[in-house]
């Protein structure tokens, strides 16, 4: 074969290696030149193929012949094994050494949308579990609180029971009232709407408390107020026993919220509302009826004589006991102590006498935490003297004051741990000081001060921490100053 012949067979070779596109790949050696080896040898080199210049093959044999010397240089053998049912190419070294799988050659955008869709993949998975695990949780929790906590009614609808149960939530276990209180009102809307409910219904009635409670909480007063108000007018209309005691403990918290706000009208009729429906229970007297200021004549027609009161009363339950002192508190708030000075007298010995009769409350149980009617019961009388002090103090009988003070401060620091008892101690010590303090007795007033906000600090009295934190400083600057003018 002439030299031309030859130069031209490879340049015919070189011409089909680049139109395939197989020039910077291994594949090339085992797609094309062990095919073709294995074609040659199985023809035996034939002469008349390799002179058929019109066929592509010959074209390919003829190549491969004149690239024989160049054997050395050529890719490791490889070999197409059926491995796992799949056509997997496996290459060894000439040592005979398993080498690492041939690379496939994939476009870029195609190995891209491959890694989007697959990360795509697992991330929807991934999703869902979420959410599906988010789902369960939430339904275990709601009901777990609809079986320990807090039953909601089934005749409403489920989102509103869904509403009231996340309410529950933000007010007892993450207290977050503002989100509470727009939640109750979603609840209230959606009965509303489905429902169309009366306001004397028990569901409405429980919801609006809850609202009103969570506004006293929050320290919007005046709304609360009026909240209560509206509560208040539906229950007084109510005969059953249940209204009855509902309509109580809002017209006592409706007290305390109108006295704050300096409503003494207000509060004096709620309180005078309640002592007479808790009269009537207690003397079974359905007959009895008291408007207005007229429950002075009435109820405590004999209070001036502390004997009588006590005759008259001699099984007042705890809450008519409160109500009482609450009522004396309105009184002695507007200085009329005439009125508040024979209530509190005749309520501390009914509540000596009480306390005397009944168990011994050192022996309850104090890590459980009371409730206001057994707070009441074992700092009541504490909380009485101290407010026999004040009024006694007010009159100007300084000696008197003192005296009951101190037996009140006595009696409350015995109940230490409970936060009622601390609070009194704290408020009675304060009282001492500012005493002390008008005598010009500085140091025993600066003890007392420093001995109130000690007790402040244990009740977690944000106000009465204030109020002594306020009255010590006062007293140590004063002390500085004698010292610098010394």
């Amino acid at each position: 074969m002439s030299f031309h012949a030859m130069a031209e067979i490879f340049q015919l070779f070189l011409a089909f290696i680049k139109m395939h596109g197989f020039l910077q790949t291994r594949i090339f050696s085992t797609c094309c030149i062990r095919s073709a080896t294995s074609t040659l040898f199985s023809l035996k080199l034939k002469p008349s193929i390799i002179r058929d210049h019109k066929s592509k093959f010959g074209e390919l044999f003829r190549g491969y012949c004149l690239l024989l010397p160049l054997k050395r240089y050529l890719p490791p053998k490889t070999h197409l094994l059926n491995s796992h049912q799949k056509s997997t190419i496996h290459t060894y070294s000439r040592k005979g050494r398993l080498l690492p799988p041939l690379p496939t050659v994939t476009p870029v955008f195609k190995q891209g949308f491959t890694i989007f869709f697959r990360g795509l993949k697992h991330v929807l998975i991934g999703s869902i579990a979420f959410l599906t695990l988010l789902f369960i949780v939430s339904r275990g929790v709601h009901l777990y609180i609809e079986h320990f906590y807090y039953s909601t009614p089934s005749s409403i609808p489920s989102k509103a029971r869904d509403f009231l149960r996340a309410a529950y939530i933000f007010e007892e276990w993450y207290p977050n009232l503002e989100n509470a209180q727009k939640i109750l009102y979603d609840a209230f809307i959606i009965i509303q709407k489905e429902k169309e409910l009366p306001p004397t219904d028990p569901i409405v009635l429980d919801i609006l408390l809850r609202i009103a409670n969570n506004a006293m909480r929050l320290g919007n007063l005046r709304e609360a107020n009026l909240d209560y108000k509206r509560i208040f007018d539906v229950l007084i209309y109510q005969d059953d026993e249940v209204n009855r005691k509902k309509a109580i403990d809002v017209a006592k918290k409706a007290a305390k919220i109108s006295v704050k706000v300096k409503d003494f009208r207000l509060a004096e009729d709620y309180l005078i509302w309640t002592i007479e429906t808790l009269n009537k229970e207690l003397h079974t007297n359905k007959n009895l009826s008291y408007s207005g200021n007229n429950i002075e004549s009435q109820v405590f027609k004999r209070t001036t004589s502390q004997d009588s009161f006590i005759n008259l009363q001699s099984k007042m339950s705890m809450d008519l006991i409160q109500c009482t002192v609450m009522l004396a508190g309105v009184y002695a708030t507007q200085k009329q102590f005439d009125k508040a000075l024979p209530l509190y007298l005749g309520s501390l010995k009914m509540l000596v006498e009480r306390k005397a009769t009944e168990k011994d409350p050192e022996k309850k149980d104090l890590s459980k935490e009371l409730t206001d009617s057994d707070s009441f019961h074992h700092c009541g009388d504490a909380i009485i003297m101290g407010h026999l002090g004040e009024i006694f103090y007010a009159m100007g009988k300084v000696e008197e004051a003192m005296g009951w003070f101190q037996k009140g401060f006595l009696i409350a620091k015995r109940g230490s741990g409970i936060r009622n008892c601390d609070e009194c101690a704290g408020v009675i010590l304060n009282n001492l000081g500012l005493i002390n303090e008008k005598k010009g007795l500085l140091e025993d007033a600066k003890a007392f001060y420093s001995q109130a906000l000690s007790f402040a600090e244990i009740a977690d009295d944000v106000e009465g921490r204030e109020e002594f934190s306020t009255n010590l400083h006062r007293i140590q600057i004063h002390d500085e100053e004698n010292k610098s003018s010394e």
